[in-house]
């Protein structure tokens, strides 16, 4: 399922017009980092917005979960801190973060009309995804800024050699966290994901001698790829993004031979 999605068409169309209105690279134009000066909330208003926050529901069908195309994910990912965050934003900073022109705009006056003209697209993209919780995300490797390829995705985890004891391949994080699925992406806004996974297998399982032997064979030469998508709930807490891994698809295939060696739904 994708943002062109009925329900979500009205999101895709206000994004890529706001995306329009900042450039066509959001790197041109000075825009305000996530780690500014930001609006003082009472604690109480924070725990109030958790308390809201649906917990996450491992039964929802892989069909509802949302992939975040290419060209949305980096002003897509502020967008969705400020939705899942309540009011925790206050109308500026809002528009100091979606809007490049409203930002650098030093006349009060025009800075009044930019707000008074964006504010009700805005409001209406947010609404919708502030009910945006299940989000597929990419398992792949990207080189940075590979242009028509998402930043908004996971580094493919590690996999270990054989265990014969339990019979296939665990799962570790390329950052020697103890969950495999530990880790963290952000966009260029510096707006970040933490990401966990404790219920989710850190364990490809795998019986066939066959299979395990060409698996191995892979990862020892160095020419095992690992990719596939993690399907994640995304809360937003304390001004901060965090997913957690449901389920996800692991696919193995030969670097070189491209041969399919392995899919696993876990």
């Amino acid at each position: 399922m994708t943002l062109n999605h009925q329900a979500l068409a009205l999101a895709v169309t206000l994004s890529a017009g706001l995306v329009a209105g900042c450039g066509s690279n959001e790197g041109e134009v000075t825009e305000p980092s996530f780690t500014g000066t930001m609006l003082s909330t009472a604690p109480t208003a924070e725990k109030k917005e958790a308390e809201k926050q649906a917990k996450a529901n491992a039964k929802v069908p892989l069909s509802s979960y949302v992939m975040i195309s290419p060209d949305e994910d980096q002003v897509i990912l502020t967008k969705l801190l400020i939705a899942k965050s309540g009011d925790l934003f206050s109308e500026d900073e809002t528009l100091s973060f979606l809007s490049a022109q409203y930002y650098n705009e030093r006349d009060a006056f025009k800075k009044k009309d930019i707000a008074k003209a964006l504010l009700p697209e805005f409001n209406t993209e947010l609404k919708v995804l502030a009910n945006m919780s299940y989000l597929a995300v990419p398992i792949e490797k990207v080189a940075y800024q590979e242009k028509g390829r998402s930043a908004f995705h996971m580094e493919p985890l590690r996999v270990q050699t054989y265990n014969f004891d339990l019979g296939g391949f665990p799962l570790a994080s390329r950052y020697g966290a103890k969950d495999c699925w530990d880790s963290s992406f952000q966009n260029n806004q510096r707006i970040s994901v933490s990401i966990s996974g404790p219920d989710a297998p850190c364990f490809l399982p795998v019986n066939d001698e066959a299979q395990a032997r060409s698996i191995e064979t892979a990862l020892q030469s160095n020419n095992l790829r690992v990719q596939g998508t993690a399907y994640m709930h995304l809360t937003a807490r304390s001004r901060n993004l965090y997913g957690q891994v449901l389920r996800a698809k692991i696919e193995l295939t030969h670097e070189i031979t491209k041969e399919r060696l392995g899919a696993f739904d876990l």
